[in-house]
């Protein structure tokens, strides 16, 4: 019996959220610094949320193995001023079915260095808007766009991306 806690303890530590289909309003996450998580799980995954706003603002992710923040299916999703070093994946995943997902005013410094193809972020989806951000010493891309799921005519890929600076060191 002790050793099917151990393992469901471990499991539970893999991933920090892991959000299904709420029926929340908003949801607001602000001021959490994540360092080292040696999961290849995304540490934040936010799937078909549909309510008026998810946050994350004013966090620090750092030494990530996973992904740090992936959105599926998901609407109204904003990620802001925010601070991402040295992950080893992507830093923002948002799919072809995600709405109005907002990534601004970030700071990604020598991010995704075991993404072989693939921005540090990446959007797809309808009302999309990355602005104001700052990418530092990446190996790919900063921003990625649309990717082989929005290539389909049915599927959208459609936003903004604007002012960001991207600078090597």
């Amino acid at each position: 019996v002790l050793n099917s806690v151990l393992l469901v303890i471990m499991m539970i530590a893999l991933t920090f959220l892991s959000l299904y289909g709420s029926e929340f309003e908003s949801i607001s996450i602000s001021g959490l610094n994540f360092n080292g998580n040696r999961s290849e799980n995304a540490l934040m995954m936010i799937e078909k949320f549909n309510g008026t706003a998810f946050v994350v603002t004013d966090c620090s992710f750092t030494n990530l193995s996973g992904d740090a923040i992936y959105i599926l299916s998901s609407n109204n999703v904003s990620i802001c001023r925010n601070v991402f070093k040295q992950c080893e994946r992507y830093a923002v995943w948002s799919d072809n079915l995600s709405n109005g997902t907002v990534i601004s005013d970030n700071v990604f410094e020598r991010m995704g260095q075991r993404i072989i193809y693939g921005g540090v972020v990446n959007c797809q989806g309808d009302r999309f808007t990355i602005s104001g951000n700052r990418f530092t010493d990446f190996p790919y891309a900063a921003i990625q766009l649309g990717n082989h799921y929005t290539s389909a005519p049915t599927n959208r890929c459609v936003g903004i991306a604007e002012n960001n600076m991207i600078e090597y060191s």
